[in-house]
């Protein structure tokens, strides 16, 4: 956990050094549906529910880049009788333009420019943990979704995640989200 911790910190801190716009980086908090399924040898498990969470650090870094990290929480049900979780690392491509706010300031006049939907497809890698089997898995995934500014400082953020899984003595696992969720700009 410390090394996640530690990992988690430098990469903001690398990330904070490069910008192409006038854009800060940016948090979000999600919530949505997930579904996992897992195998081991010749059984096969699953579980699903509206109970996925997480929550993530957005830095532009290169035009139409961004870098996203973040922890996701998937608790079985809400009475905590089984929880996922674990640390996402990824990249997003911003399809029709590069994250682009502009604020223009004549006299006393403030103009703020952005688009209003931001649409992105991405890849990343996830490791999770599970509790009751006290098992890690690692793996990459892609995603996909878009953002609709709101306000000069909230957006408006629906996601969907395919991503794989591998963990000891050749497990897998297979975990699905979709997710709606809001960003906050910094």
């Amino acid at each position: 956990m410390k090394k996640l911790a530690l990992s988690f910190l430098l990469l903001l801190s690398m990330s904070s050094f490069a910008t192409t716009s006038n854009t800060d980086g940016r948090i979000g908090a999600s919530w949505g549906f997930f579904s996992l399924t897992g195998k081991a040898a010749d059984e096969s498990t699953s579980v699903s529910g509206p109970t996925a969470f997480v929550f993530s650090y957005h830095k532009p870094f290169a035009p139409h880049w961004e870098i996203n990290a973040g922890y996701s929480l998937l608790p079985a049900d809400f009475s905590g009788s089984d929880i996922g979780y674990g640390f996402n690392l990824g990249l997003n491509y911003l399809l029709f333009h590069d994250w682009v706010q502009n604020t223009e300031k004549i006299k006393s006049v403030e103009i703020t420019t952005h688009r209003i939907w931001i649409p992105f497809v991405g890849f990343g890698f996830h490791q999770r943990s599970f509790q009751s089997i006290k098992n890690s898995f690692a793996g990459f995934g892609i995603n996909g979704g878009t953002e609709k500014v709101l306000t000069k400082k909230t957006n408006l953020k629906i996601e969907a995640r395919y991503i794989t899984l591998s963990g000891s003595s050749q497990t897998t696992a297979t975990e699905m989200d979709l997710l709606i969720g809001f960003v906050f700009k910094f």
